[in-house]
């Protein structure tokens, strides 16, 4: 807390400029919001118009936050963009573009860029709301028109978009399916002429009988050609019988030959045998095709068994024919039946090859009208399926054009409606004017955490180790009418611990010093030379400062010569010496010289002579230095003195430059008696009392008009700068002996 109070300016400053800064800028800027909101329905369940039950959404919820994303996308932004662009809102400040060009010029500048900037900063949302069907818009603003409008255009655009969307997905889909109706319509009419080409030599589509017909007429032929085949074999056998002209001849294994090719010769045995093979061929396909309790597949079962008996029972009565003949032919034979069974086997060998040649081309005719039968069925079928399909795209067409009359999914709910929202100013004020505080005293801590600065003789002794001599008095805190009481006061007690911190009193040859240059090292000196010599003491104040000499002009000694150079130089220092108009108080001035010079002038001898010499003709001597850290000129003085006193300015001289001077004179071996803290606060003074007007002191100030002298007070200035400043009130009645 000392150091808040310390830094107060700093805290003050801090505070004032961040209220300055903030709550105009608040005031100003910090509009009161509005804020507009309109809302969009998404409806769950949408009931159906031709067909019984409800369409629902699967994933309800995935469905109603995909449409608050698409209502903030870049396609719904640029709608919404060039709508509000051609109603002049959102208009960039720069180059005025319109419509399209000025959406198309760059999508993160103009209106699209002020949308997208809006929905980032949450200043538009769309968001949907929990428990309901709806979609909120909402928009914050200082404007509420222009928030309701571009809340509305939100929504139009939206509609309008999704609308669209869905007219044209219905659209493109009707599209799509009456192209595929017109392709069907168009291949049923080839199907259809393939069909009428295909029927149009038999004049029906139904070829059935003809082919029955070709299937009895071969039928015929070949029953023919079989009874031909069969009278064949038999004349061949009478033949070999007659040409061999004994029955007994044939072996048994030959007439079993013989009989089982008159057997399967036989018309009706071959085709007993052909039925026979196809009905089980069907049979095998029909047990693929059909399930086993199928009455077609007894049938058939049936049919063939009977084939079978059938064919049976003719092959015996075949093989008992061929038997008798056999036997009817071997009795009895003659030489001339050779020759007629032999014209008989000619005139049946011709006949035979007519029949197969008819058989042939009815076998061709019959293979070639199944071929156009077969060809017409799957023409048939295809037509048929095609048919099929053409009817279910004409049904599937009726029925979008009618479920697009139901209601819509989504729909609007309600337009925007503004509501104001609270203004926030006065808070905000209040937060800015605690922050301000807050952060004015984190300022001033960290400027007290970081000062380095010495203020109060604590700090001093803290920080450096060194005894506190005294303290003077910072002449802005005291009434002016108490101000030279207070210097006083404040420099007998500086002689008074001086006397009391050094066991043999006040040090002959003493050397005033500081760290650096304005810490009152000069004003130190003189007002202390003052005090000595009005205590009693006959002091001799030397300005060791040839760099700066200033202690002559601050006591307005005109004319006072370049004294101290020329004592060092061997002269004798008393025709230099010039006297104040302080009994007991004489000043050696110098005046300003070459660096070069300086240094051949301080040599440490040529020092402790000259003031060895000086301290026998005057119970102090008190040298005024340079700056101890600026130029070694305080530290060659110290080697001839017999103390030193350092100076700093509270405020201002800095703890690190004190400890490195306390360093550097302890290298030399250096008595330091003390610190003396110039214009220190009176609270924090060495002397924390208060002084009134009718206080006396053995002291007089100030110089009145019969010319005594009086203290010089402490400014804030360099030692010039405080001297020209107090010189008018602090004139000294001087004398110089030359």
């Amino acid at each position: 807390m000392t150091g808040l109070v310390r830094q107060w300016r700093i805290v003050l400053g801090a505070f004032v400029l961040v209220c300055l800064m903030g709550l105009p800028a608040l005031w100003i800027l910090k509009k009161p919001y509005y804020q507009a909101t309109a809302a969009i329905r998404v409806t769950p369940v949408v009931s159906s118009i031709l067909f019984q039950g409800e369409n629902s959404v699967p994933m309800y919820r995935n469905f109603v936050r995909t449409q608050a994303d698409l209502m903030i996308s870049d396609v719904v932004l640029k709608r919404v963009a060039e709508e509000l662009s051609r109603q002049n809102i959102l208009q960039d400040a720069g180059p005025r573009r319109t419509g399209a060009d000025n959406i198309a010029a760059n999508p993160n500048d103009g209106p699209v860029g002020d949308l997208k900037r809006m929905v980032i900063s949450r200043t538009l949302r769309v968001e949907p709301e929990d428990s309901t069907e709806l979609i909120k818009i909402t928009m914050k603003s200082s404007r509420p028109e222009e928030a309701a409008i571009i809340v509305n255009t939100f929504l139009k655009e939206y509609m309008a978009l999704v609308t669209g969307e869905e007219s044209q997905w219905d659209d493109d889909k009707l599209a799509i399916l009456q192209n595929e109706a017109k392709a069907l319509q168009n291949k049923l009419q080839r199907q259809r002429r393939a069909v009428n080409e295909m029927t149009e030599e038999y004049g029906t589509a139904s070829l059935n009988a003809r082919q029955q017909m070709k299937l009895d007429r071969i039928s015929a032929l070949q029953s023919r050609l079989t009874e031909f085949e069969m009278e064949k074999i038999a004349l061949q056998i009478k033949e070999q019988l007659l040409a061999n002209g004994e029955h007994s001849n044939l072996s048994p294994h030959e007439l079993v030959r013989l009989r089982y090719e008159f057997v399967n010769a036989d018309l009706m045995v071959k085709t007993l045998t052909m039925n026979t093979a196809q009905l089980e061929q069907d049979l095998i396909i029909a047990r693929q095709r059909l399930a086993p309790t199928n009455p077609e597949l007894d049938r058939k079962e049936e049919l063939t068994q009977t084939l079978k008996e059938r064919l049976s029972q003719r092959q015996k009565q075949v093989a008992e024919e061929f038997d008798k003949m056999v036997e009817q032919e071997f009795i009895g034979k003659e030489t001339d039946q050779l020759a007629s069974v032999r014209a008989q086997l000619q005139r049946i060998n011709s006949y035979q090859a007519r029949l197969e040649q008819m058989l042939s081309a009815e076998d061709h005719d019959a293979i070639a009208i199944g071929r156009r039968q077969l060809a017409i069925d799957d023409l048939a079928s295809q037509y048929a399926m095609t048919k099929d399909l053409y009817d279910a795209v004409q049904r599937r067409v009726q029925e979008i054009e009618v479920e697009r009359k139901r209601p819509a999914r989504i729909s609007s709910a309600y337009y925007a409606n503004t509501a104001p929202l609270q203004d926030k100013r006065k808070k905000y004020s209040l937060a800015i004017i605690f922050g301000a505080m807050a952060l004015s005293g984190m300022v001033g801590a960290l400027r007290n955490r970081f000062d380095d600065s010495l203020h109060t003789p604590a700090d001093v002794v803290r920080s450096a180790g060194l005894r506190i001599l005294g303290t003077t008095t910072r002449s802005r805190d005291v009434e002016e009418a108490f101000l030279s009481e207070h210097f006083m006061n404040d420099y007998q007690t500086i002689c008074a611990n001086l006397g009391l911190l050094n066991q043999s009193g006040i040090p002959a040859k003493i050397i005033i010093a500081s760290p650096r240059d304005r810490d009152g090292k000069t004003t130190l000196a003189i007002n202390l030379s003052v005090t000595l010599a009005k205590m009693g003491k006959k002091v001799l104040l030397i300005d060791g400062d040839m760099r700066k000499a200033d202690i002559a002009y601050l006591l307005k000694l005109w004319g006072a010569s370049n004294g101290l150079k020329n004592v060092l130089l061997g002269e004798s220092p008393e025709q230099y010496i010039c006297h104040t108009s302080v009994d007991g108080l004489d000043l050696l001035p110098s005046n300003p010289c070459e660096s070069s010079v300086i240094y051949n002038l301080m040599a440490p001898e040529r020092l402790k002579d000259s003031l060895d010499y000086l301290s026998t003709q005057y119970d102090h001597v008190m040298v005024d230095t340079p700056a101890a850290l600026d130029v070694p000129d305080a530290l060659l003085w110290s080697t001839a003195a017999d103390a030193v006193i350092l100076a700093a300015y509270a405020g201002q001289t800095r703890s690190a430059d004190v400890r490195e001077t306390l360093f550097r004179l302890q290298q030399l071996k250096m008595p330091v008696l003390g610190v003396v803290l110039n214009s220190v606060s009176p609270r924090q003074s060495y002397n924390s009392y208060r002084c009134y007007a009718e206080a006396t002191s053995t002291l007089t100030p100030h110089l009145d008009g019969a010319g005594r002298a009086h203290l010089l007070p402490m400014g804030d200035q360099d030692d010039r700068a405080e001297g020209q400043e107090n010189s008018e009130s602090a004139e000294y009645a001087v004398s110089c002996d030359t």
